[in-house]
């Protein structure tokens, strides 16, 4: 007995035969034949994952519950409200689930992650306090968008160092966390 799905891979051969290799291509099948073939296609894991790709990715999607405190201190250091958004997300892996209280094994704090000292001494900001937080990372990436006149040797700061990357050492980890922060963030991709 023949399985479902070698059934629908049998429906799916002529449909597909039948538009390479005829001379005029078919308006379309058959009503009873195409539409369990559209079904299938339709939730084929390559027709999901393009969807999943065509959606437009938001502040939200990205910052969750963080996304207005994200937007504010976007808009007032000047800087795509989705790369701090990016940040955000990069930073926590996704996890937004108390990370105003997550600390990191480096010791960096909050939404951000920033460094007791950079928050404390640099920066002016409360690292514990959320919106603190991610105020003062914006300033900080407006900072080192400044410093180092592009946004992925700014990300490669942010993760790794400003002097790392004054002396022109890009971390391989650094250069990656650059890359994802600005694929979820819709800009070109860092080339090293």
């Amino acid at each position: 007995m023949a399985s479902a799905a070698s059934i629908k891979w049998l429906l799916l051969v002529p449909l597909i035969l039948g538009g390479w290799l005829s001379r005029e291509a078919p308006h379309h099948a058959p009503p009873s034949r195409a539409a369990p073939v559209v079904r299938m296609l339709a939730h084929s894991p390559v027709v999901t994952e393009y969807r999943r790709a065509a959606r437009r990715v938001t502040a939200r999607h990205l910052a969750g519950p963080y996304a207005h405190a994200a937007l504010r201190a976007a808009r007032k250091n000047h800087l795509p409200p989705l790369l701090v958004a990016a940040v955000i997300h990069q930073e926590n892996r996704g996890f937004l689930e108390n990370c105003a209280e997550r600390v990191s094994p480096a010791g960096a704090i909050g939404p951000m992650q920033l460094m007791p000292a950079t928050a404390w001494n640099l920066l002016h900001v409360n690292p514990w306090n959320p919106k603190a937080n991610i105020a003062g990372g914006a300033k900080y990436l407006r900072y080192l968008v400044t410093e180092f006149h592009s946004v992925s040797r700014a990300l490669v700061a942010y993760n790794a160092g400003p002097t790392q990357v004054a002396a022109g050492v890009y971390p391989e980890q650094a250069v990656y966390y650059a890359r994802a922060v600005m694929r979820n963030a819709g800009i070109t991709p860092y080339r090293a």
